[in-house]
């Protein structure tokens, strides 16, 4: 396929001398795709990579719109809030953040730079993708069916006005603009509690939106910086949203751990309508940014401010709604917090119902809500494409939602799911001659596949495909984890309640061990909980309890539970406080296990009972004893946690000893593709490249795989097809030279600092 191409339309040119006015030029694409934040970003490398000739438009100088140097808003996702384990969104967005953690990595620290830097890197290496900056689409041409011909838009810099033709349209301009000015159904401001009965829903409809924030940075200088604000700045020390305790709920003047400032997040405007009055939102948070720094500087309420500069303000608020184009369905708050099923799902989300009010900063109201839902929860396909408009689709927070339900599904890494499905789902579109109506009737299967196929995740998605070779292998390796921790080197005083998550992958756990030890002769219970989802971490019922006399000293001690895990296939092992007693535990972390305390417990456990995850791993014996990491689980069709780990691992190697996975293909098949999935701990946030679980001083998750060979045995003779050295991805793909061959080998030589080889799938393809 070529990429798209620019015509020059010369009909404003005089003889030799250029007409006065804009130099025209046609751009022709199967694919346009407007705005280039992490959705734009995902829905055009998505679409080029499936061999679409790819326009991206921006009207930005950079790429990542709110996650850009611009406006420094740091993508977060599903595994926010404690209850999201193992919730870490994969694909494209992964790519760009394993790839930033290896920049850092090499910087010796973050910064902003690197993220313009990557997003400028991926789109340069797509070959069906060009992109077209400092770019504003101002028309579009409409059939009489409704679809669109082309998008109209200006240049001004170069004095151009294109026209961007294509066949399928992509709108992650945010602000709904091709929508808008395609005529396309969409909404603004807040649904009344009738129609979704969404519970901050107002009464009555209204306008309202959530507003936009304008971030900034301060610095350290080491020695006194004052600090005079300028005669524009907002007067901020009589507002009694911010001052009074009454009023001034969550606003929280937080600080960084070096004692600097960032944000503040909550110090947001969004005018009457915050598309028409976006110029007075930037002037207007400008004003308040001042003020409010005027008041950490001069108020005298903060401490340890005086050596404090600001170093850096945004150029452009980050935006949270504006118009949300409406499809075949508009997804609601309820949805996500009932964890509704989806058949035509396209990945995930997790963040809570986030919604913040209409007066921003102003509003007596709190300045967010967070109802947290279960786990993660289904994103459906019919909120990414027009309802009239018929070869329209979108992604990022103009999406077909709820003004609630924008709240769970507008944080960045969601809108980066989002738009690589709205990439796959226009590709798939052109080739089967149909709208993205028709994918979703006719298709969804398949979609679903390629989805999975280029690593996005769905919640319980299996892959399971005709071609791949390796679902009918047998499976051998050299070592497999046990799933038990023997040797422990810390104790942990049981002051709060804390335990162990376990997966069981058994019918029930008999009996389980633990090693305690006992100040004095004490009493201690175990608590059992089981969880009611694969993705879902809570307490949901308590399904044993068991109490014991301990003496005094160290001791190993068994607990009969006779504990079903149920449908959440995986049990809450949980000691109540107890001052007297410690439990014994190792810094080995094992996946899908989880070293927990619990700031506060109830009599009767609670859904809603927090935890902290803690970076150890209790010493324990389950009878019987899961087989979580054998290596069988690389070709269930798993490719991340659910429940169960769904992955193999090897017990601890070295380079000397090399761990290794082998796919015996029973007979001799010519194979000329094969791709892996590692683990790059999916349990860790993604913006906390130090997170819950220290990593190794790398900078990179220590469990993923760093160096490995591939090899093939041809004719009984080991043939190396693939050697890798610095991987850095989660997901590989390998085109090799066609080989026939009776098997495949995965051989492992490092890491990037767990001392066990971690492998979610090795599919092989002819």
């Amino acid at each position: 396929m070529k990429p798209a191409e620019v015509r020059v339309d010369f009909e404003t040119i005089s003889g030799r001398r250029p007409g006065r006015g804009l130099l025209h030029c046609t751009v022709e694409a199967d694919v346009v795709v407007t705005g280039a934040g992490p959705a734009g970003l995902c829905a055009a490398i998505a679409a080029a990579r499936a061999g679409r000739n790819t326009a991206l438009i921006t009207d930005r100088p950079v790429f990542g719109g709110s996650a850009s140097s611009e406006v420094r808003v740091t993508p977060s996702g599903a595994d926010h809030g404690c209850w999201n384990r193992y919730a870490r969104e994969t694909g494209i967005m992964e790519e760009m953040s394993l790839r930033l953690a290896r920049r850092t990595q090499d910087g010796g620290r973050w910064r902003w730079l690197y993220y313009d830097e990557l997003y400028f890197d991926m789109v340069a290496a797509e070959p069906n993708l060009q992109c077209f900056l400092n770019t504003s689409v101002c028309g579009a041409d409409v059939d009489d069916t409704g679809r669109i011909r082309a998008l109209k838009a200006v240049q001004l810099r170069s004095e151009k006005a294109y026209r961007f033709t294509g066949s399928m349209f992509i709108d992650c301009s945010g602000d709904g603009v091709v929508g808008y000015l395609a005529g396309a159904d969409f909404r603004t401001g807040r649904e009344a509690k009738s129609e979704f009965g969404e519970t901050w829903a107002p009464e009555e409809a209204d306008s309202g939106t959530m507003g936009a924030t304008l971030l900034f940075s301060t610095v350290d200088r080491g020695h006194p910086v004052p600090f005079r604000a300028p005669d524009w700045a907002l007067d901020v020390r009589e507002l009694r949203t911010i001052l009074d305790p009454d009023y001034a709920l969550q606003r929280s003047f937080y600080r960084m751990p070096d004692g600097t400032f960032y944000g503040l997040w909550w110090a947001e405007y969004a005018g009457e309508d915050s598309v028409r009055d976006d110029d007075e939102v930037c002037r207007h948070t400008r004003r308040l940014i001042y003020g409010l720094w005027d008041y950490i500087k001069n108020s005298g309420r903060f401490d340890n401010v005086s050596r404090l500069e600001m170093d850096w303000i945004g150029h452009l608020p980050g935006k949270r709604e504006s118009r949300r184009l409406t499809g075949p369905y508009v997804a609601n708050a309820n949805d996500f917090l009932e964890q509704r099923r989806f058949e035509d799902a396209i990945g995930f989300a997790g963040w809570p119902v986030d919604i913040h009010p209409p007066k921003g900063y102003r509003d007596p109201a709190p300045a967010c809500t967070h109802d947290y839902l279960p786990g993660i929860t289904d994103i459906p396909l019919r909120c990414l494409y027009s309802r009239n408009v018929p070869n329209l689709l979108f992604a990022g927070r103009d999406i077909s939602v709820s003004h609630e339900g924008l709240g769970v599904l507008r944080v960045i890494a969601t809108t980066a799911v989002m738009g690589q499905a709205a990439g796959t789902a226009a590709s798939l579109a052109l080739e089967t001659g149909t709208d993205p109506d028709g994918v979703r009737r006719e298709h969804m299967a398949e979609l679903q596949r390629r989805l999975a196929r280029g690593d996005q995740s769905i919640i319980g998605y299996r892959l399971l495909e005709d071609d791949d070779c390796s679902r009918r292998a047998r499976v051998r390796a050299s070592s497999e984890q046990p799933c038990r921790i023997e040797e422990g080197s810390h104790w942990l005083p049981l002051d709060q309640a804390a335990g162990l998550l376990l997966p069981v992958d058994q019918p029930r756990i008999d009996r389980i061990a633990f090693r305690l030890h006992a100040w004095r002769p004490s009493r201690v219970r175990l608590r059992v909980f089981s969880a009611d989802r694969p993705q879902n971490y809570r307490l949901h019922r308590e399904v044993a309890s068991s109490s014991t006399d301990l003496k005094e000293g160290d001791q190993w001690v068994t607990f009969d539970v006779d504990a079903p895990p149920g449908d959440g296939l995986k049990l809450f092992f949980v000691f109540e406080a107890n001052p007297a007693v410690m439990l014994r535990y190792d810094r080995t972390r094992l996946t899908g296990l989880l070293g927990l305390q619990f700031p506060e417990i109830e009599d009767g456990g609670g859904y809603d009972t927090e935890f902290v995850c803690r970076p150890f791993t209790p010493c324990f014996r389950a009878e019987p004893e899961p087989r979580l990491y054998a290596a069988g689980n690389v070709i269930d069709g798993h490719l991340r946690p659910h429940g169960l780990p769904h992955l193999w691992a090897s017990r601890p190697f070295d380079v000397s000893d090399p761990a290794w996975l082998e796919l015996d293909l029973k007979e001799a098949r010519r194979l000329g593709r094969i791709e892996l999935v590692f683990n790059p701990e999916l349990n860790t946030h993604r913006q906390s490249i130090r997170g819950e679980y220290p990593v190794m001083e790398s900078g990179m998750y220590p469990e993923l795989i760093r160096d490995y060979d591939i090899v093939a045995d041809v004719k009984g003779k080991p043939v190396t097809v693939v050697r890798e050295r610095g991987n850095i991805g989660r997901f590989r793909v390998h085109t090799i030279e066609p080989v026939t061959a009776q098997s495949l080998r995965l051989v492992v030589y490092a890491t990037w600092g767990c001392p066990r080889a971690e492998v979610f799938d090795f599919r092989a393809y002819g």
